[in-house]
């Protein structure tokens, strides 16, 4: 699979469920594994901290695990969110607390 297939924009768009489905677990981990190395490189002195939260789909507990097990492998301080609104996921940029 082609993750560039999945660019749509500035984010990620797939087909998470049924047999055409582009936006699997698999996906996910390649996807959050080199956002973390991404993420590390720009951040030498300092351990990133990301905050995933995920919505009501039927899909995300299972995307949102395998997001949060690959950053976390990769040394990221890792926030889960459970299921969170766009609004509440951007509070997570702006607010010091955890």
């Amino acid at each position: 699979m082609h993750l560039s297939s999945l660019q749509n924009g500035s984010d990620i768009r797939g087909v998470a469920m049924g047999p055409q489905a582009n936006l699997t677990a698999k996906a996910v981990d390649s996807i959050s594994r080199a956002f973390a190395l991404w993420l590390i490189d720009r951040t030498p002195h300092t351990i990133p901290r990301v905050a995933v939260g995920m919505d009501a789909r039927l899909t995300g507990p299972a995307l949102k695990k395998a997001c949060i097990a690959a950053l976390a492998d990769c040394g990221l301080s890792v926030i889960d969110c459970g299921m969170a609104s766009t609004p509440a996921m951007f509070m997570t940029t702006v607010s010091e607390q955890t």
